[in-house]
């Protein structure tokens, strides 16, 4: 079965996610269950990729004449602390805080480039092209953590931490910067660095304002320590965790181990993650399906785990790496965890870092109680439960003369057929608030009619047809 689905496509570092007014439509085939309905088609939307960031201070820090002096200052310190002659091994430095529980947060949209050609030369230390380059000499100079799904959600709420790679001491810090942008500049960033063992340095950029550790420059942290909170100061599309490493000698040093890496013998890494790994980061069910605005406003989840009967109920999932071939599966089980449905979709797409997809599904004269929705991919399943309960008022007192509504979803034109009648009806078109956006009467006799939707917007209306105390009401789907 192929699946309903809206893509945002995160490839090659930054994308500002902006909509491009572009839709690819495909029909939307319906499967009937009872009264029950399962659509399962597509609806794709692409957001613009743009080039990546570009160098803004930390061109010059990664030299790092800012660090030096404070370097000088700290060799006695940093001997008495760091007496192993070894380099430092390094664990994520990002880190979801307590609380939530998705199974993934990030999405790494670019690494080193190791080839200093440019534009357009990439090779990253796996030898393909998760990298970037600039036309005026820039190639991206560490790894990118792209937060997602809702990178400004995120940030606004405080969600992910920036924590110490490996034990150090602070060598330079700067903070209280603008931390929303969402295109090339060249406003400062902030930003620490942190001394390691055998004088190797990691940088932390991009971070959110004021939200840098209270300890100052000379200040020992430990490995997994607070650091600030994920940002989009400096040059910065969107928000993100740039990481960046030199060996004592200040030569940038890419921690990830593969054979187009010259850097080093083995990985930095206590757990090196494998390379594109494809992985889900988020499961939910949802009233409406997400809204990504402009940058750099927040999203809207649309989130819901409460439903009543007729509702349009979106099962949204938000992946990493997912590449062409890529099989999902979909089960819905009822309260009783007998199997309601399961479908398969299969990724046409190519490969992109970050992407979410949906289906959405309507029950009708099914079990209340607690469903649950779960998705498989890569051989790992996901669950979350949802509750269903009583009918909203969508009832029909219509019998066996009920209307045919087609297509739903529509986007331009609706056709209503009726069984004969010699009575007016009224036909009347509500939007989620209950507001009359489109009314007329059919007349009696009158077995179909046409009519134009284009002008109303995208979302969940509700259609009711009125033939004195008889109604009919359904949900309808305007994409």
């Amino acid at each position: 079965m192929t699946g309903i689905f809206i893509r945002m496509v995160y490839r090659y570092a930054f994308i500002i996610t902006v909509l491009l007014p572009f839709i690819s439509v495909a029909q939307y085939p319906v499967v009937q269950k009872g009264n029950s309905r399962i659509f399962s088609a597509g609806v794709c939307k692409a957001v613009t990729p743009w080039v990546n960031e570009k160098p803004n201070s930390f061109q010059n820090l990664r030299l790092p004449a800012l660090a030096y002096p404070n370097i000088g200052k700290l060799q006695e310190v940093s001997g008495a602390l760091f007496k192993e002659k070894a380099p430092p091994e390094f664990i994520l430095p990002v880190k979801l805080i307590d609380g939530i529980n998705d199974p993934g947060f990030f999405s790494i949209t670019a690494y080193v480039d190791h080839d200093t050609l440019f534009p357009g030369h990439l090779l990253d230390y796996s030898c393909g092209d998760l990298t970037y380059d600039l036309d005026e000499g820039y190639n991206h100079t560490g790894t990118d953590f792209f937060l997602w799904p809702f990178p400004w959600k995120k940030m606004d709420d405080q969600e992910v931490e920036v924590v110490a790679a490996a034990p150090g001491i602070i060598i330079y810090k700067q903070d209280g910067n603008f931390d929303r942008h969402c295109e090339p500049n060249s406003d400062p960033w902030n930003a620490l660095a942190i001394r390691h063992s055998e004088g190797y340095t990691t940088w932390y950029g991009h971070l959110k304002a004021n939200s840098l550790t209270g300890k100052e420059t000379g200040n020992y942290v430990d490995e997994g320590e607070y650091l600030g909170i994920v940002g989009s100061s400096g040059s910065s599309l969107s928000p993100h965790l740039h990481f960046e490493v030199y060996d004592s000698l200040y030569n940038l040093i890419d921690p990830f181990a593969g054979p187009c890496n010259p850097d080093i013998g083995g990985s930095m890494w206590k757990e090196q993650m494998p390379y594109k790994e494809p992985y889900v980061n988020k499961i939910s069910t949802n009233h409406k399906v997400p809204v990504f605005p402009g940058c750099p406003e927040t999203e809207s989840p649309n989130e819901s785990d409460l439903f009543r009967m007729g509702d349009t109920i979106f099962l949204l999932s938000y992946f990493s790496n997912m590449q062409t071939g890529d099989d999902v599966s979909v089960r819905i089980k009822r309260p009783d965890q007998t199997l309601w449905a399961e479908w398969n979709w299969n990724s046409p797409w190519e490969f992109y870092t970050s992407t979410y997809l949906y289906f959405f599904i309507i029950l009708k004269e099914e079990k209340e109680g607690n469903w649950t929705y779960e998705l498989t991919y890569k051989n790992k399943s996901y669950l979350h439960d949802f509750h269903v309960s009583e009918s909203q008022g969508l009832e029909n007192t219509f019998r066996n003369d009920e209307p045919e509504i087609f297509p739903n979803p529509v986007k331009d034109r609706l056709i209503v057929k009726f069984p004969f009648t010699d009575e007016n009806r009224e036909l009347n078109i509500m939007d989620a608030m209950g507001i009359s956006v489109l009314k007329t009467t059919v007349e009696k006799g009158e077995k179909k009619v046409q009519l134009d939707v284009s002008a109303l917007g995208r979302g969940v209306y509700v259609i009711r047809i009125q033939e004195k105390e008889l109604q009919f009401s359904e949900k309808l789907i305007l994409y």
